[in-house]
C-alpha cells in the first residue's frame, strides 16, 4: 500500500506527523459470496480505494517508528532509519537523503459486501521492507522514490448464516516502486501525493494451489500535520 514516507527522519525526539486520506489497495477475491453455499474461486486481484490514516513518532535524531492504518486490510507497524542527508527539521533546498524502513503486518478485518450472503474473516501476518530516496527542490518540498517489497499471509474464513464455511487461506508476494511527493506551505501542515506502481502474486492454497499475478498502479493522497 501507499504508506506516505518521506526519506527524511523527524530530526528529534517525540517529534511526529499524523496523516490521513484516500489511497488505492489491491484487493484479492478468493471465492464466491453470492451463494447459499460458499465456494472456492480462482484468485482475482482487483484495485479498490480505501480510506487511511497513519503516522510516525522520532525515538532519536534519525530513527523514526511509523503506524499505517487503512480501514480494510493489514495494519503496519515499523521503524525507518535515515543515513543519508539532514533530517526534516532542517533540511533545505538541494538536500538529497536516503532512508531504509521495514514494518511487521498484521490484523483482522470481518465484512459482508452488499447484497452478499456470506461474511468473510481474515486474519493478516507478514513483513514490509523498502528504501527511500529524496530530494528537496525547494524548501517546502520534498520529492521522492521508495523501492519495496511486501509478503502477506492471509488465513481466510467465509461463511454463512447457517454454520456452513471455507477456508481459502493463501499468501502472497508485491514489489516495486513508489514515485510521492510532499508539499510543506508551513511549519505544521503537509499535502502529500503518491502513486505505487507494483507486481502483485498471490497463492491461494485451499483446496489446490492456484495463483494468479496482476500490475497495477494505485495513486492516493493525504493531509497532515506536525510537531
Amino acid at each position: 500500500p501507499n504508506l506516505f514516507l518521506s526519506p527524511e527522519a523527524n530530526g528529534k525526539i517525540l517529534g511526529g506527523s499524523l496523516h490521513a486520506g484516500l489511497t488505492q489497495v489491491n484487493s484479492v477475491k478468493v471465492a464466491v459470496q453470492d451463494s447459499l453455499s460458499p465456494e472456492y474461486s480462482e484468485p482475482n486481484i482487483s484495485p479498490k480505494m480505501n480510506t487511511l490514516w497513519g503516522g510516525n513518532l522520532g525515538v532519536w535524531n534519525s530513527v523514526d517508528l511509523f503506524i499505517s492504518r487503512p480501514y480494510s486490510g493489514a495494519k503496519l507497524t515499523g521503524v525507518k532509519s535515515q543515513f543519508i542527508g539532514e533530517t526534516a527539521t532542517t533540511a533545505k533546498t538541494g538536500n538529497f537523503s536516503v532512508a531504509t524502513a521495514a514494518a511487521m503486518a498484521f490484523g483482522t478485518t470481518k465484512g459482508r459486501p452488499e447484497a452478499a450472503l456470506t461474511t468473510t474473516k481474515t486474519k493478516y501476518s507478514g513483513w514490509h521492507a523498502m528504501a527511500l530516496f529524496g530530494y528537496r527542490p525547494t524548501d517546502g518540498t520534498v520529492v521522492y522514490l521508495n523501492p519495496f517489497w511486501a509478503h502477506i499471509k492471509g488465513d481466510v474464513e467465509v461463511s454463512t448464516d447457517f454454520g456452513v464455511s471455507i477456508n481459502p487461506n493463501g499468501s502472497g508476494d508485491s514489489y516495486g516502486i513508489t514515485f510521492g511527493g510532499r508539499w510543506i506551505p508551513g511549519p505544521h501542515f503537509f499535502v502529500a501525493g503518491e502513486i505505487l506502481l507494483n507486481e502483485t502474486q498471490w497463492q491461494r492454497d485451499i483446496p489446490t494451489p492456484s495463483q494468479k499475478r496482476s500490475f497495477s498502479a494505485l495513486p492516493g493522497g493525504v493531509v497532515g500535520f506536525n510537531w
